[in-house]
């Protein structure tokens, strides 16, 4: 009797293991789909689509939202991104994992970005990419980069 209940506990256990090793696998894919559609533009028309490249993995407050996917305009209507030739391109990110903590993975990423505008040298910039995923919904919950909450 006693292995019995041994051998049904050790299959919970790898049950277990089994979901959450998917979870967190899935965790860390989304956060970096989620960095390579927000970090790669090369023009307004390219910055206005990148919500929609990602909104079926995000489950964001609408302030949440208003906040990180901005029109790309200036205080004249006129495009920031295509007046001043900005240009970001995802370069590498490698992601990490945190525990399970009520049906929520916390995922943080390094991101490499290729940044550059007119008249500027592109350079690489490191961004930390912070994020949390529900298990249940499969998506994004709340996101920080370089430690401001979204």
């Amino acid at each position: 009797m006693p292995q019995k209940i041994l051998f049904w506990f050790n299959v919970i256990i790898d049950n277990l293991k089994t979901t959450y090793n998917a979870n967190d696998a899935k965790a860390k894919s989304k956060l970096l789909e989620f960095a390579k559609a927000y970090y790669t533009f090369s023009s307004q028309s390219d910055y206005d689509k990148r919500f929609s490249k990602v909104s079926d993995i995000l489950n964001l407050s609408s302030e949440q939202q208003n906040q990180l996917f901005d029109s790309g305009l200036d205080a004249t209507g006129g495009s920031r991104i295509d007046n001043l030739g900005l240009i970001s391109q995802y370069q590498t990110a490698t992601g990490y994992t945190s525990d399970l903590d009520n049906q929520t993975i916390e995922s943080l990423a390094t991101v490499v970005v290729k940044t550059s505008g007119t008249g500027q040298k592109a350079i690489n910039q490191t961004v930390l990419l912070h994020g949390w995923f529900n298990i249940r919904t499969q998506k994004l919950t709340s996101l920080k980069i370089n430690n401001t909450h979204y």
